[in-house]
């Protein structure tokens, strides 16, 4: 890998894609449930780090299999049936953002090495390497089935910093569209982006990291 001084930690879904969240509340009313209350049935609460099966499938200490089972009971003892046959045929891929992937491309050239840091089950990554040009536009893939920690958790971007060559926390820059990990970030002293559309998101990554670089330049250059 490049040695690199800046760092762009970039979110898979909601960033390079749109939300599936919007399709899987599409699905709600066939549950006879509200969009909100299905996504959490489903997958639980994105902003925090929980014991709900998906948040334990996308950490990896449970597979397939067993979140289908878990999720089964959990929507008996509310008394709800999943159909999840019906539910997967109904589920189409969200679009991907190419105006996202071509300004990543900019800043690796600018510089920048990235990272895709995303929560994610072992099957997803698998099939979004095919939807995306995942090895030109990273440097590595930080998915939280293969490392055990899940976003708004702050040691996943740890541990996407360290991989890029211990890269600063202040010259890196976090895209998310998930608030707590936007705040998570923040914390660490990572700049971010809370990411809600692509023009918003991608007018607002440009100023980031021209603030990064900006200080880069001048730790570098005495006297500026």
């Amino acid at each position: 890998m490049r040695q690199a001084r800046c760092a762009l930690l970039v979110d898979l879904s909601g960033v390079l894609t749109a939300s599936p969240l919007d399709a899987l509340r599409a699905l709600a009313p066939d549950a006879g449930m509200s969009p909100d209350a299905f996504v959490a049935l489903v997958v639980g609460d994105a902003g925090t780090d929980s014991d709900h099966p998906y948040h334990r499938l996308e950490r990896g200490q449970i597979g397939l299999d067993e979140y289908l089972d878990e999720l089964v009971t959990l929507a008996g003892s509310r008394g709800i049936e999943l159909d999840f046959e019906h539910l997967a045929g109904s589920f189409s891929p969200p679009d991907v953002h190419w105006d996202v992937v071509e300004a990543i491309r900019s800043l690796r050239s600018d510089g920048f090495a990235a990272a895709l840091v995303t929560n994610a089950v072992p099957e997803a990554t698998e099939r979004f390497a095919h939807r995306i040009p995942v090895d030109e536009l990273f440097d590595i893939v930080v998915a939280s089935c293969r490392v055990g920690v899940r976003k708004p958790d702050p040691r996943i971007f740890a541990v996407a910093l360290h991989r890029l060559g211990d890269i600063p926390p202040q010259r890196a820059v976090l895209v998310d569209d998930e608030e707590a990990n936007v705040d998570a970030a923040l914390r660490m002293g990572i700049r971010a982006v809370h990411f809600t559309r692509p023009s918003q998101g991608l007018a607002e990554l440009a100023a980031l990291t021209a603030a990064v670089l900006r200080t880069e330049v001048a730790q570098e250059t005495p006297g500026l």
